[in-house]
């Protein structure tokens, strides 16, 4: 009884799978021309990923190097402004340390 179900099952995918053939082999659509299609349609939109991230990194790499004199600048503003900061909170601290000694 279970090898007739499994014979029975096979000849079921059997017909199926002629049928399949059958059907491809009338719309002249081979799985293989399927396949090939897809990778070259994945080829162009990789190709077309790797332009743009090109175009990307060459307006990225033109900003960097037509810029250094800028951020150079930027620098060297943030750092004296750090300096000035720094002189005015030590300043602060004694005259807080002056305040305190004088009310005590």
């Amino acid at each position: 009884m279970k090898v007739a179900n499994s014979v029975l099952i096979m000849g079921m995918f059997g017909l199926a799978a002629a049928a399949e053939s059958e059907s491809q082999a009338q719309t002249g659509v081979n799985p293989i021309r399927k396949v090939v299609t897809l990778m070259q349609e994945m080829q162009k939109e990789v190709e077309a990923e790797g332009v743009a991230a090109k175009d990307l990194f060459d307006k990225f790499y033109c900003y960097c190097t037509s810029n250094k004199d800028d951020l150079k600048k930027q620098a060297a503003s943030a750092s004296a402004e750090a300096e000035a900061l720094s002189a005015k909170v030590e300043s602060e601290t004694s005259e807080k340390k002056q305040v305190d000694e004088e009310l005590s």
